[in-house]
């Protein structure tokens, strides 16, 4: 038998091995540095949008902090559930499904409210086919939508996969690998006839129908949630092992900055699935490392600032679409233009959502918590 051969087959066996136990590097309740992550990938996000229409807009992208956060969500979900079908025995679904609706729905919910009653003063030209397709999550699929709300197709894409995965990740775990590597296969090539003209996507209505809603449910962010998953799982089944790296002080940084640049200048024209797997893999490798304390890029992301600039990630993604682009009070009195005023207003408004809304339901969510 040659090496090659005994390589692959090691790797197989590790790969659909059976999961007994917690990594050290996973078997940890908080890591500082993942809310600091998410600080970075929020601020992504403001930057890019609040710099729309001026020179500094062609040196950001907000995509990559949504990819970002695409992976974190995939790797930490996949994580927790994984320690808890470790030391339970079991994975409770209906505990996880409440965690996940607590965690989303109230503050999403909370500004779609508060954008129904501001239309009276502002007139949105909401549509009830926009509100409604916001409200069930389905923004990834092009429906009547508007700016205020064209954020959602990301809470969308994460919802369905919290809807579907996690139930196939609980049952079998090798089996979720081998779905996970049919779509990593599938999907570059069903969008590759879905965006070029074959003769089958407009002549057959059924198949351009399916072709469009395999990609709508699968393609973009949902690769990259799954990306995350599967590198939590290789974590777990030991082929990938972090320690071995952990002394590398700048290696995370590195890995980082790489992720950021080849993002930025498309690694590989016209085959954009290549540029995908590199930027996550980089992205993914840096945020493993992150997990440690001695390493450079670890501190910065565990300082205060961007540790609560993490946690208020969220409400500020949510609300952030209101401040940074096209403000319905534009022009309605003195400096209501002010990218800086309403920057901080944006700031002001996340932190009391997260403190006197979201918060709560974080506290209620507890309840809720196996591990």
């Amino acid at each position: 038998m040659t090496a090659n051969k005994f390589s692959l087959k090691i790797l197989k066996e590790k790969l659909f091995s059976p999961i007994t136990s917690i990594p050290p590097v996973l078997d940890r309740h908080y890591y500082p540095s993942i809310d600091g992550l998410r600080g970075v990938a929020i601020l992504t996000v403001i930057f890019y949008h609040s710099s729309v229409g001026s020179r500094w807009n062609n040196w950001t992208d907000g995509t990559i902090g949504v990819l970002i956060f695409f992976v974190i969500s995939g790797f930490l979900i996949t994580t927790l559930l994984l320690k808890e079908k470790v030391r339970e025995g079991k994975v409770s679904l209906k505990k996880f499904y409440i965690r996940r609706v607590l965690r989303i729905f109230p503050v999403a919910y909370l500004y779609i409210f508060t954008l129904i009653i501001l239309h009276h003063w502002f007139n949105f030209k909401l549509s009830v086919v926009n509100i409604v397709t916001s409200l069930l999550y389905l923004k990834n699929f092009p429906t009547d939508s508007s700016w205020l709300t064209g954020h959602f197709w990301t809470l969308s894409v994460e919802e369905q996969f919290y809807l579907f995965m996690p139930i196939l990740l609980v049952t079998n775990v090798n089996r979720y690998i081998k779905f996970l590597v049919v779509v990593f296969l599938l999907v570059p090539v069903i969008d590759y006839i879905g965006f070029n003209n074959l003769g089958i996507t407009y002549t057959n209505k059924a198949l351009h129908s399916c072709i469009f809603i395999f990609l709508a449910l699968l393609d973009k962010g949902t690769l990259y949630i799954l990306f995350g998953s599967l590198l939590s799982i290789l974590v777990f089944k030991k082929i990938i092992v972090p320690e071995r790296f952990k002394n590398r002080y700048y290696l995370s940084l590195v890995l980082f900055l790489a992720a950021f640049l080849v993002h930025f200048v498309y690694l590989v024209p016209g085959i954009p699935y290549v540029t995908a797997i590199i930027f996550t893999l980089l992205i993914g490798s840096a945020l493993l490392l992150n997990l440690y304390e001695n390493n450079f890029l670890t501190s910065v992301l565990s300082s205060p600032i961007l540790v609560k600039i993490g946690k208020l990630s969220y409400s500020l993604y949510i609300w952030q679409q209101l401040f940074t682009l096209n403000q319905p009070w534009s022009g309605k009195f003195k400096y209501s233009g002010s990218i800086v005023l309403n920057l901080a207003a944006l700031f002001f408004v996340a932190f009391c959502s997260y403190n006197f809304f979201e918060l709560k339901f974080l506290k209620l969510k507890k309840n809720f918590e196996v591990v």
